[in-house]
């Protein structure tokens, strides 16, 4: 009857905000692959990238870093949707960023939920509590089985990023990796 009919629409409009939701990841994904193979200036790539990221995840901030030695350069940086040239002057040390380090070791994703997780340095604990900032997700660019560079996503709430998310920015930085 009646209930029958709300628990079916309930049921419908939960697949179709999924599907929805699928459909925006894939245009991320799609939409940075044609960026990546365009010939558009690579930083101005990247930081389209980052505010795709970002409006995608709902993360504020988004860098992406290429290492040259044992430094990490940053090469895009979106803060609130804004491009962030005071951070993107910026260059780091592993040593500072214990974090970036395992992300790039391992070739693996890195998420860090909130400011007590151990794997964070003091270091970069105090730089993140100082900025207000409060979880990270670590994403690693890989070509060639050599991790060469970080995607970043901060947020300024303790969270975890759902499985989805985390295809996706895989699937972006894959793309970023091959270009």
């Amino acid at each position: 009857g009646l209930a029958h009919n709300a628990a079916q629409a309930l049921v419908n409009s939960q697949m179709y905000a999924e599907l929805h939701q699928a459909a925006g990841r894939l245009a991320v994904v799609s939409e940075s692959s044609a960026l990546f193979s365009s010939t558009l200036a690579v930083d101005d790539v990247l930081v389209s990238s980052c505010r795709r990221l970002c409006e995608i995840t709902g993360a504020p901030i988004c860098s992406v870093y290429v290492l040259d030695d044992d430094t990490l350069r940053c090469r895009a940086a979106v803060i609130d949707g804004e491009v962030d040239q005071v951070w993107m002057a910026q260059s780091f040390s592993l040593e500072q960023w214990p974090t970036t380090r395992t992300a790039l070791e391992t070739r693996a994703p890195l998420e860090i939920g909130s400011l007590d997780d151990r794997r964070l340095g003091a270091e970069q604990r105090a730089s993140m509590a100082e900025r207000g900032e409060a979880s990270l997700l670590v994403m690693p660019l890989v070509a060639q089985g050599q991790a060469f560079g970080t995607v970043e996503l901060v947020d300024r709430r303790p969270r975890s990023y759902g499985k989805d998310e985390l295809s996706t920015v895989e699937a972006v930085c894959g793309a970023a990796a091959l270009a």
